[in-house]
């Protein structure tokens, strides 16, 4: 009997596009008056994670901070314990979201290479994204969410940087619908995208009769 191992791939997002301002005339309705809103002073890593509140049993530790990562909006580990980090460096860059066109969004890899527990070096997997998402890994590679466009991107020579890039759907996001993507020739089964009105999530199905493991990510 044919099983198959069922990788899933939340790629939600609340809207397929970015946050564009205010829109023109729109008068705001002040919510809360500005003499009852509590200061909200810029902390230090170490000092936000004192103020956690947490289950008995359950700590909290900074892995990673400015200036290592900057912006991060989704995170993803591999088995080789790098921490895949998605930076949407170009979010509301003003009040009325000028600029967010601009492609400096990026992927970054964490690495912690002392064994510490803390991230302490990076590297910049791909670059020059306009407004990325999500990620999830599989397939050896990398699937990043740039809405509307869904990537495989993936690290060929080991220098932690994607060389090759291929675009999977150009329309991920846009509109309700669930189809099966021709992911990569499908190597390792089908791509199954599902999307509601306000969301997208994604699913790998591996057929062992194709391919019983996928491979690394990267090298």
């Amino acid at each position: 009997m044919m099983r198959h191992v069922l990788s899933g791939l939340c790629l939600g997002i609340l809207t397929a596009v970015a946050q564009n301002g205010d829109k023109p005339g729109e008068t705001q309705r002040e919510v809360v008056a500005a003499d009852r809103i509590p200061p909200a002073p810029v902390l230090s890593p170490a000092d936000q994670i004192r103020t956690f509140r947490l289950p008995p049993g359950f700590s909290v530790e900074v892995v990673a901070a400015e200036p290592l990562v900057h912006s991060p909006v989704a995170v993803e580990f591999d088995p080789q314990g790098r921490l895949w980090v998605v930076e949407m460096i170009g979010y509301m860059p003003d009040q009325e979201a000028r600029g967010e066109a601009n492609p400096t969004g990026s992927i970054a890899i964490l690495s912690d290479t002392d064994g510490d527990g803390r991230m302490d070096t990076r590297t910049v997997f791909a670059d020059q994204l306009v407004m990325p998402r999500a990620i999830h890994l599989t397939h050896g590679g990398a699937l990043i969410a740039e809405p509307p466009k869904l990537w495989w991107m993936k690290d060929t020579n080991g220098d932690g940087k994607a060389d090759e890039k291929i675009l999977v759907a150009s329309d991920y996001a846009t509109q309700a619908q669930s189809r099966q993507l021709d992911l990569l020739g499908q190597p390792h089964g089908p791509l199954s995208q599902h999307c509601g009105p306000t969301n997208c999530g994604f699913s790998t199905h591996v057929d062992p009769r194709r391919n019983r493991d996928p491979g690394p990510v990267g090298h």
